[in-house]
């Protein structure tokens, strides 16, 4: 794209140049964490589901964690990859940590009607 610039009437009536503003594509290095995300999220359910919803969730701790710092490199594959498993990560989060709540909560019989700290304490 090239450069944008737009004069107002008053700097039309003074002669104001107005300033040029560059539009860079910063689009290309995020695309595939919302892709990796779409794509994963119908698997991640069911391998939550088959090795274990605790699991998935310190897989989950794990793979931010690597995604985090894959993405401080200034290679452009190398950031790719972090984005991407970047992507996987929040789709294990918006799944299986709520699962994983919803499961706790029927376990130890807990009411989230009402706030935790009461429930627990009429125990």
């Amino acid at each position: 794209m090239g450069a944008l610039s737009k004069q107002s009437s008053y700097g039309r009536a003074h002669a104001l140049q107005a300033p040029t503003v560059q539009v860079k594509n910063t689009a290309s290095p995020n695309a595939p964490s919302p892709s990796s995300a779409g794509l994963s999220a119908p698997w991640v359910g069911a391998w939550a589901d088959t090795y274990g919803r605790k699991r998935a969730c310190l897989a989950f701790c794990v793979s931010y964690a690597l995604s985090c710092a894959l993405i401080q490199f200034p290679f452009l594959p190398i950031l790719f990859a972090g984005r991407a498993l970047g992507g996987l990560s929040t789709s294990v989060l918006f799944s299986t940590f709520e699962g994983r709540l919803v499961n706790a909560t029927s376990q130890y019989r807990v009411n989230l009607a009402e706030p935790l700290a009461f429930s627990a304490a009429r125990r």
